[in-house]
């Protein structure tokens, strides 16, 4: 396990259907993006994606927060706050890179360390409240929904999707949108917040693996 946390970034499963990245900073893209160049016209553009999702926030905002156990909302981010850390959950688009329902929606929690060397002091909301970004996470934790969603997934036409529950079908018309928000922040609360407050996961242990890092590198 240490040597896969300060390699470069990955993605691994874990027993309670989450996947985590080690991300020193930068987006990761996946592999094979190419392939999906030719599904450009079929997708919205980013700013209408925004628009979308920030709208549908703004509307459950204070049911997610209640479900989830998170402390503040800002655009499309969930913050907790914590001595040592700050646990980030963003919200975005996920169906469009696949061509398929792009109301689709996914959830990453992050790891923002507090004064751990080379990630930068977050940006203040106008509250006061710190909110880092996604490139000052040292480490993301990819949720998986535990609603099943068969009744969809089963009528699209990529059938790979039927195993993939890295992403919460949103249908046309959004009737199934408080479902799916109740879904995101209760995993939040029972599997993605317990999971990074594990000691493997704390200040102590990250500032241990960059100091053995760094020795190796010698």
């Amino acid at each position: 396990m240490n040597s896969a946390l300060t390699a470069s970034p990955i993605c691994k499963p874990f027993s309670e259907g989450i996947s985590v990245q080690n991300i020193p900073q930068g987006p990761v893209y996946p592999a094979g993006f190419a392939g999906y160049i030719t599904l450009e016209l079929l997708m919205p553009s980013r700013a209408t994606e925004l628009k979308y999702v920030r709208r549908v926030l703004d509307a459950h905002a204070t049911r997610f927060l209640e479900e989830s156990g998170m402390d503040f909302y800002h655009d499309q981010f969930f913050y907790k706050y914590t001595d040592e850390a700050i646990y980030f959950a963003e919200v975005g688009v996920s169906g469009a890179f696949r061509g398929e329902h792009w109301k689709s929606l996914s959830c990453t929690l992050h790891i923002y360390y507090k004064d751990l060397p080379g990630f930068g002091k977050p940006p203040l909301h106008e509250s006061g409240n710190p909110i880092p970004t996604y490139r000052q996470s040292r480490l993301r934790f990819i949720q998986e929904r535990t609603i099943a969603q068969s009744e969809i997934y089963e009528k699209l036409s990529n059938t790979t999707l039927a195993f993939d529950r890295n992403f919460w079908h949103v249908l046309d018309d959004e009737s199934n949108i408080p479902e799916v928000i109740s879904d995101m922040a209760t995993v939040l609360r029972e599997k993605g917040l317990p999971l990074v407050q594990r000691e493997t996961y704390s200040r102590a242990s990250m500032l241990e693996r960059e100091v053995l890092a760094k020795q190796r590198a010698k």
